[in-house]
């Protein structure tokens, strides 16, 4: 079921990755199995979290820099320019940028990886808002296109371009609501795990798996704005959307059918 967690800080960011990682204006707080809540990592203010394979966290800094947890302590790093997006395994720290470009964190420096197949082709915007990875595949997704994998730790990009609607509408509709910035985009949210893939945004989720794209209903409705997925995804095949109608409607088949989850949060 559901309950109320209370805090003495106002989050700015979560993430999952083993335990619920909180991000605030005074670092990272961490809550573990057994629900005690503890001041973790204290050095910045985060602006995001993201969760990597195997238990890592990676929190972007409102000053540019970055923190991860992998296997033991907090490593803090200056990150590479106009970082939207990160991830992380037991062996690399990724991260995207702004402008399209991904870096790897590899022996205490920042190294290029190959560019991304959409960049600067079909008018695509650059920036790359999500990152993921199950240990093996790495993907990553811009604002209006992905994702591209990787099997060889961004040395080389597959494109595997999912079937949702890019919709660019004005800022304002007719009926007053506000609609997508370029920042937000078509994609939402972006899961590996083992051969599937998972995204999620404007059109509601689409799930990779084998050789092509399925693109299931959603109940409630098919804009889905934000998605928490399982640490053990690539096991389990877990996942939370929170979609309007609906609330929270969740997968237990890495995608393939989705249903409102009991007790879920009505929006």
């Amino acid at each position: 079921g559901w309950w109320p967690l209370e805090l003495g800080f106002q989050p700015t960011a979560m993430a999952g990755g083993g335990s619920l990682y909180l991000g605030a204006s005074d670092g990272v707080w961490t809550q573990d199995a057994e629900g005690t809540l503890e001041h973790s990592w204290s050095g910045g203010a985060v602006t995001s979290l993201h969760e990597g394979a195997d238990g890592a966290v990676v929190a972007i800094l409102a000053d540019g820099g970055m923190v991860w947890r992998r296997d033991g302590g907090w490593e803090l790093a200056a990150g590479p320019s106009g970082v939207l997006s990160a991830t992380a395994d037991a062996t690399y720290v990724y991260a995207g940028t702004a402008q399209g470009e991904v870096w790897r964190w590899d022996d205490g420096a920042w190294r290029a990886c190959a560019q991304s197949p959409y960049l600067h082709t079909n008018d695509a915007r650059p920036q790359l808002v999500a990152l993921a990875s199950d240990g093996s595949t790495l993907a990553l997704a811009h604002a209006d296109i992905g994702p591209a994998l990787s099997t060889d730790a961004c040395t080389s990009w597959a494109e595997a371009a999912a079937p949702l609607e890019i919709n660019w509408p004005e800022d304002v509709t007719e009926d007053g609501y506000r609609c997508w910035t370029t920042l937000e985009g078509a994609f939402t949210a972006l899961a590996v795990g083992g051969e599937a893939a998972v995204v999620a945004g404007y059109d509601g989720p689409a799930v990779l798996r084998g050789e092509g794209w399925s693109h299931p209903p959603l109940k409630g409705g098919d804009y889905a704005r934000g998605a928490g997925f399982s640490s053990r995804f690539d096991e389990d095949g877990a996942a939370l959307l929170a979609v309007y109608g609906c609330g929270v409607t969740r997968t237990t088949d890495a995608g393939a059918h989705w249903s409102c989850a009991p007790a879920g949060i009505t929006m």
